[in-house]
């Protein structure tokens, strides 16, 4: 017998241990009992109490637990053959690590977020085999195509922009590479007519370089479906500098002493999908792009079906699991207690745990990101936001507090970015007077932008809201403020 998880066999020794602990009570509470009531007295004085009634519930609590412990173990013994068929895709995943992808116009980063997207497709993609080309001025075979997603995430965790020496963004020798990955793959799973190929972008949009052309038209590529991703703003930001522990240092500058500022320029990556016929998305975030690009790759279906056949294990865990059920039913038919009901509800709180995990993460770092703003420490609040973000991308409070960040770090386009869309999803979430204050604060971004009409309409589109709330004083103050916003445009 062989096991899948067999660090749960380490709570055997502490189950023995415990049933001694239990067993060694159960006679110290009879000697105690014997010593105000003689045991010939207790059926007649004390009627429900067992002493070997209470011994036998013992055994089979035990008995239970240790075939519960088994069953989570995962036994297996013997082999089957079977034939797996399967409609996936082949995705060379195209990372962008240049400078560029450290800046941090998208909370976290540019390359941070990347990951994220990349993750969250992948998730949502099993039937798929998954390469990575991390790519600067040069690019390199980071991950070869595999179903091993635990290895590939690890990998892309540690991917970053020392993981290619040259800097630049030369995406034609990028797709060269990815195309070679994909017909090495190809040859080493067998069958290479077998599964449709596909080629996942993800950049910030720089200079491509001049090999873009002579990639996509080699004749490798025919057929190859392409997704490309642009992340970043038009607005951009300066490049972080770090050290070797990974604390940000200062910004990168040019030979005038002049900051850099790294921006997002779509005009190749459109002037690519039209050379490649495929789709290009604008990513900041937003789970709307997410779905869309989930559901273009969902759409690329595969030229033919392939099977293979794999030598699974036989899992045995189901009987072990059957007399444990059986050994507890034991136990409860000597006498229910409340060992049943706590029994459904640590089961029960076993399952819906990692439903809640990630929502809890995210208040958590949200919370955190909060206290900090408040304290003066902006870039620290930011990255615990991105942190939050990455945990549940969908809690307008995150991008609420996303732009009260940069609203405080005078990045007005940004913060009137931020709170726009966290707006849209208070509305969603019918929590209007949410959205009021996020329109409030969108038109203070627009207004100290210099953008006095824009500000106009936020704060119009504020006292829309604050009427369908029912919330008359909000509305007073909503109007009282767009009033003076007036008043001021005005004189100016």
């Amino acid at each position: 017998m062989k096991f899948l998880s067999s660090e749960w066999l380490l709570f055997i020794p502490v189950l023995v241990v415990g049933a001694y602990f239990l067993r060694a009570l159960e006679i110290k509470r009879n000697k105690n009992l014997e010593t105000i009531l003689h045991s010939r007295l207790w059926k007649t004085v004390l009627p429900s109490y067992r002493k070997e009634g209470r011994r036998r519930k013992l055994r089979w609590w035990v008995l239970g637990t240790f075939f519960l412990i088994v069953s989570l173990a995962g036994p297996y013994w013997g082999q089957k053959e079977t034939l797996v068929k399967s409609d996936g895709m082949d995705w060379v995943v195209v990372l962008d690590v240049s400078n560029s992808m450290l800046v941090k116009d998208v909370v976290p980063s540019r390359l941070k977020r990347a990951k994220f997207l990349i993750r969250t497709l992948m998730e949502e993609l099993k039937e798929d085999r998954f390469g990575l080309v991390a790519f600067a001025g040069r690019s390199v075979v980071s991950v070869p195509l595999t179903r091993d997603f635990e290895y590939f995430n690890e990998v892309l965790d540690q991917t970053d922009t020392e993981s290619v020496m040259l800097q630049g963004t030369d995406l034609g020798l990028a797709i060269a590479t990815a195309s070679a990955a994909l017909e090495r793959g190809a040859v080493e799973f067998g069958d290479p007519q077998a599964r449709q190929n596909g080629i996942l972008v993800v950049t910030d949009g720089e200079d491509f370089g001049q090999r873009i052309r002579e990639a996509v038209g080699r004749n490798q590529l025919q057929g190859v479906q392409f997704v490309l991703v642009g992340i970043g703003t038009p607005e951009g930001g300066p490049i972080p500098i770090y050290d070797r522990v990974g604390v940000e240092r200062g910004q990168k500058r040019d030979a005038n002493g002049e900051t850099v500022v790294a921006s997002f320029n779509p005009e190749p990556l459109k002037t690519l999908s039209e050379l490649t016929k495929s789709a290009y998305f604008h990513y900041k975030g937003e789970s709307r792009v997410r779905d869309a690009i989930l559901s273009e790759m969902k759409n690329a279906e595969g030229n033919g079906v392939q099977s293979e056949r794999r030598i699974q294990p036989i899992h045995r865990y189901q009987w072990v699991l059957a007399l444990s059920v059986i050994c507890f039913l034991i136990e409860m038919s000597l006498s229910l207690t409340f060992r049943k009901a706590a029994m459904v509800l640590i089961l029960s709180g076993c399952f819906s745990y990692k439903g809640y995990a990630s929502e809890l993460e995210a208040i958590f770092r949200n919370n955190q990101a909060v206290d900090s703003i408040q304290a003066g420490r902006i870039s620290e609040g930011l990255d615990k936001i991105g942190e939050a973000s990455l945990a549940n991308p969908d809690l307008p409070e995150i991008l609420h507090n996303q732009g009260v960040a940069q609203l405080k770090s005078k990045r007005f386009q940004e913060s009137a970015r931020s709170f726009s869309e966290a707006s849209k999803m208070f509305q969603s979430k019918n929590d209007l007077e949410s959205a009021v204050e996020s329109k409030v604060l969108e038109a203070e971004s627009y207004e100290k932008a210099g953008n006095s009409e824009r500000s106009v309409q936020s704060l119009l589109k504020a006292l829309s809201l604050s009427k369908e709330a029912g919330d008359e004083e909000l509305e007073k103050e909503v109007r009282q403020r767009l009033i003076k916003n007036q008043q001021q445009q005005a004189q100016g």
